[in-house]
């Protein structure tokens, strides 16, 4: 794919064809389904180089990038749930148990198989080295530990509502930015969490009740149409709809439009993205911050749905505006593309950040105090610290967790 680009000039020619939308048109016309639904003007830039690609593949061994991503090695997450015990006695237990935790030091990020890592910026995510099993492991089996993508993790840690706030979760299945934003709140307060089909708000109550997270009230509803008489008081909202999941490492990239044409599939989901962000910025009065986020990397899904929402609320008088959710976070939207909305948009890669694609857009009420948020980075700052390599009082057994559970099957 990089000599592909780098023979042909395409995205210097083409400065207006979104990159991560030509990998996945390229890989899908070239490795895929051999051709390109629609008349899209991405389809068809794609399309007018068909010729000379295949003529610089033809003795080419280098991969597709489904292939490539799917050999991406990405450490592997796991979250420690707090709603049943700390960071310090999940690293105590593991420390016990054998592994070694790495010091900031190392010259390697796991200098063996057998070590791990305290995530530096969310407090309780754990990284182990790739392809580690914890599946089957007690910790995961009790829901002590659960395994979560950091870059999932980022869209809970960057709303951090305080504790006794009234939260709303649109898309909430499965249950894991829902769990996260209880266990930040330490289930001090009210989060609602909604989701439409049957099948996964069954799955979501469960979740939620493995997890422990006694003040989360679920929802079989649809939030497009949601009233805010249903979610009495909410004030931080976290929208995280539906996307093309063009960011998930391990998601085959042909596979994200099976059914439908790429444009066709697109163009829904984009609509339903716009709809839904929308409605969350103008059905609830008392919302303070609402958090768009998707695992997609392709810009239509991300600065466009930002940019075009802005536009609405600008349009209807109704004032809101974007924040820099992360400013200390390297990875930055489209500001060429999308001025004065790119530089405030938060991006997570795994060619930068060893995490799957992730992006995030935060918007604030106008009238909301600067000050009102001061504190939000400080909600575990006793955790994080709790998480010393260098300790020399190791428990020789962990603590009696706060809630005692017993060990699920999984299927």
């Amino acid at each position: 794919m990089k000599k592909l680009f780098e023979f042909t000039k395409l995205l210097q020619k083409e400065s207006k064809l979104d990159p991560w939308l030509a990998r996945v048109l390229i890989t899908e016309l070239l490795w895929g389904k051999k051709r390109l639904s629609g008349e899209s003007k991405p389809v068809k830039t794609i399309l007018s180089y068909h010729t000379t690609f295949i003529n610089n593949t033809e003795d080419d061994d280098h991969p597709a990038l489904e292939k490539e991503r799917r050999n991406v090695q990405l450490p592997r997450y796991a979250r420690v749930n707090t709603l049943y015990w700390s960071v310090k006695e999940a690293v105590d237990y593991l420390r016990n148990e054998g592994w070694i935790l790495a010091k900031e030091g190392d010259r390697e990020l796991f200098p063996s198989s057998d070590h791990f890592r305290c995530d530096k910026l969310i407090p309780g995510v754990l990284a182990f080295p790739p392809g580690t099993q914890l599946y089957d492991h007690p910790l995961y089996r009790d829901r002590s530990i659960l395994l979560q993508d950091k870059a999932s993790c980022l869209a809970s840690y960057v709303l951090s509502p305080p504790e006794g706030s009234f939260v709303l979760d649109m898309c909430a299945a499965p249950g894991m930015k829902t769990t996260h934003l209880a266990a930040i709140m330490n289930n001090k307060g009210t989060i609602y969490a909604v989701e439409k089909d049957p099948k996964r708000y069954e799955t979501l109550c469960k979740f939620v009740e493995e997890a422990g997270a006694s003040c989360v009230k679920t929802l079989q509803k649809d939030s497009v149409t949601l009233k805010r008489e249903s979610v009495p008081g909410v004030e931080y909202i976290l929208v995280d709809p539906s996307c093309t999941g063009s960011g998930m490492v391990k998601r085959p990239v042909s596979g994200c439009f099976e059914e439908e044409s790429q444009d066709e599939r697109l163009h829904k989901l984009v609509g339903f993205q716009k709809r839904i962000l929308y409605h969350a910025l103008t059905e609830f009065p008392s919302a303070r911050r609402v958090l768009y986020s998707t695992c997609s990397v392709l810009s239509a899904e991300n600065e466009e749905v930002v940019s075009s929402t802005l536009r609405n609320l600008q349009k209807n008088e109704q004032k809101w505006h974007l924040v820099d959710p992360l400013p200390e976070w390297s990875g930055r939207g489209c500001e060429d593309e999308y001025p004065g909305i790119g530089k405030l948009c938060i991006y997570a890669s795994f060619e930068e950040h060893m995490t799957n694609g992730f992006f995030m857009a935060m918007f604030e009420r106008d009238d909301i105090s600067s000050s009102s948020g001061s504190n939000k980075r400080d909600i575990h700052a006793s955790n994080q610290l709790d998480c010393h390599p260098d300790r020399d009082d190791v428990q020789q057994k962990p603590k009696k967790l706060k809630k005692k559970k017993k060990i699920l099957d999984e299927t």
